[in-house]
């Protein structure tokens, strides 16, 4: 959990590069590969410094956003996460928008920002 988080940056300068030489055909691939970026990464910042994270683990999706949500609320995670998910219902009815492709990756990214940020203060 904690390798993860230290190494987010890396993740996120990785993930931007290879979406900038995607072309549209693989714009939705890349999508998804942040997506399954922030997902783990929510369950990670939520658990690493707690003396059970396994019951972090244990639950679902949606609580730990709910959570994180509550947690951070009018902070720019939870902004940022609210955004995320809508735009991921959104592209998941709709592969070959790429205006909301490309809004997706960015908002993801800045997910990903903010834990970075948030675990490092």
């Amino acid at each position: 959990m904690r390798t993860s988080l230290e190494n987010l940056n890396t993740t996120i300068a990785h993930s931007v590069r290879g979406f900038t030489d995607s072309s549209n055909r693989t714009l939705f691939r890349r999508v998804r590969y942040v997506a399954t970026v922030v997902f783990p990464t929510m369950y990670s910042f939520l658990s690493y410094d707690q003396k059970d994270p396994t019951s972090i683990w244990a639950k679902p999706k949606n609580e730990i956003y709910n959570q994180l949500i509550s947690d951070f609320k009018d902070k720019p995670l939870s902004i940022f996460l609210k955004k995320f998910f809508s735009l991921i219902e959104k592209i998941s009815n709709d592969k070959e928008n790429h205006r909301q492709l490309h809004e997706t990756f960015e908002i993801g990214i800045k997910v990903l920002k903010e834990f970075y940020s948030l675990y490092h203060e």
